[in-house]
């Protein structure tokens, strides 16, 4: 079962999120960010293609959305979600300034999120950074 999340103080609208992740936790902020999943097994490394998503990061997860338009304004489409309780990051990605990984312990799979801006990257890495230490 799906629940359609809105939070009027935010004018967010998130469609599709599962009941299953609830608690989510305070909304602590959001971001868009390029999207670049790698499989980094031995010497075998897996890239799927760079993807546009809005991230909003919960106490209790990090919630992956694809943003669109409707006739009510902007809307979001929940597409995947990883708890903050298994999640490494690294906001320091040689080569570039804008860019920050995280990982889910133990799992191969990493994800590199490019920012627009330094800003933009360094101030979700800091809430991200202190929502995982708070677990």
């Amino acid at each position: 079962m799906f629940l359609e999340l809105f939070l009027s103080h935010l004018s967010l609208s998130l469609q599709g999120l599962p009941e299953v992740l609830h608690p989510l936790g305070s909304l602590v902020c959001q971001e868009s960010f390029s999207v670049l999943t790698e499989n980094k097994t031995g010497s075998h490394i897996f890239r799927n293609k760079q993807q546009l998503r809005h991230l909003l990061l919960y106490e209790n997860q990090l919630i992956f959305c694809k943003q669109f338009s409707e006739k009510a304004g902007i809307c979001y489409q929940f597409k995947f979600s990883l708890a903050i309780a298994n999640l490494g990051m690294s906001s320091v990605v040689k080569g570039d300034e804008k860019k920050l990984e995280i990982w889910i312990l133990g799992q191969s799979d990493v994800y590199s999120l490019g920012a627009k801006t330094r800003k933009a990257k360094e101030d979700f890495a800091v809430e991200l950074r202190n929502v995982i230490i708070k677990q």
